[in-house]
C-alpha cells in the first residue's frame, strides 16, 4: 500500500491554515502533517519529521518564502514545494521556480485547482499557469527578457533586504533579523544601489518604500 503524501503548510495566517486543512482533509492520498509560521520553524519541522510536500507563502515573518524554498532544495531535494501566495506571479513566479518550486498558486484560486495542483506535484509533476510555463520555455530557449522576472538583477537575499528597508527597518535591525553583521547588510545595500542604478541611500529608501507599498496593494486587490 502506498504511503500518503505528507504535507506541511508554511503560512503565518491561522485562517489560511484552517482553510487548507479543510481543503486537504478530503484529498485522497494526502495527509496534512505539520504547520509552520516562519522559515526557521519550517526548517525545524523538516529536521524532526518526514515531509514530502511543503506549501509555502512568499511573505513570512522572518523573510521571503523564496529563502525557505532554496534552503529546502539544497538540504532536502526530495521535498517538493508549491508557492501559495497573494502575490501575482509577475513578481515572484520566475524566482520561485529558480528557488525550486514545482507549483505556483494564488490564494484566491478555487479549491478544485488547489487540489489538482497538490496531486500533480505530489505525483512528480508541476503546476504553473500557461503564462508562467511560456516564460519558462522562453528562458530555457534563451528568448526570455528582463520583464520575465521582478527586479531581475537582484539576488533573493538582496530582494529580501530591499523589502525590509521598504518596511522601515534599519541596517542594524536587518542584521539582527538575518543574523548577519551590519557591514554585510551595508554591502548588500551598496550592491542593490549599483544594480538598480540608484544614486544614494535616500533614493534607495524611497524606492524600497514605493516597492513595498506596491506589494501591499497587490495583497488588497488579490
Amino acid at each position: 500500500m502506498n504511503m500518503p503524501c505528507r504535507v506541511m503548510i508554511v503560512d503565518d495566517h491561522k485562517i489560511v491554515q484552517y482553510a487548507m486543512s479543510h481543503i486537504l482533509a478530503s484529498a485522497p492520498g494526502i495527509e496534512l502533517t505539520a504547520y509552520a509560521e516562519s522559515i526557521s520553524e519550517a526548517l525545524d519541522v523538516v529536521k524532526q519529521q518526514p515531509i514530502d510536500l511543503a506549501m509555502v507563502d512568499i511573505s513570512l515573518p522572518d523573510g521571503l518564502g523564496l529563502t525557505l524554498l532554496d534552503k529546502m532544495r539544497r538540504r532536502w531535494p526530495h521535498v517538493r514545494t508549491i508557492v501559495m501566495t497573494m502575490h501575482e506571479e509577475d513578481k515572484y513566479g520566475m524566482r520561485a521556480v529558480m528557488a525550486g518550486a514545482s507549483g505556483y498558486l494564488l490564494k484566491c484560486q478555487p479549491e478544485s485547482e488547489v487540489l489538482d495542483a497538490v496531486h500533480r506535484v505530489a505525483n512528480g509533476g508541476t503546476c504553473f499557469s500557461k503564462r508562467l510555463s511560456s516564460q519558462l520555455l522562453q528562458q530555457a530557449s534563451g528568448r526570455g527578457t528582463k520583464s520575465t522576472r521582478s527586479l531581475p538583477a537582484l539576488s533573493d537575499r538582496e530582494l529580501e533586504i530591499l523589502a525590509m528597508l521598504g518596511s522601515g527597518m534599519s541596517s542594524s535591525e536587518i542584521a539582527v533579523q538575518l543574523s548577519r553583521s551590519i557591514k554585510t547588510i551595508d554591502a548588500h545595500r551598496e550592491h542593490i544601489k549599483k544594480k538598480l542604478n540608484i544614486a544614494n541611500a535616500t533614493e534607495l529608501i524611497r524606492f524600497a518604500v514605493c516597492w513595498v507599498e506596491g506589494e501591499k496593494m497587490d495583497r488588497y486587490s488579490a
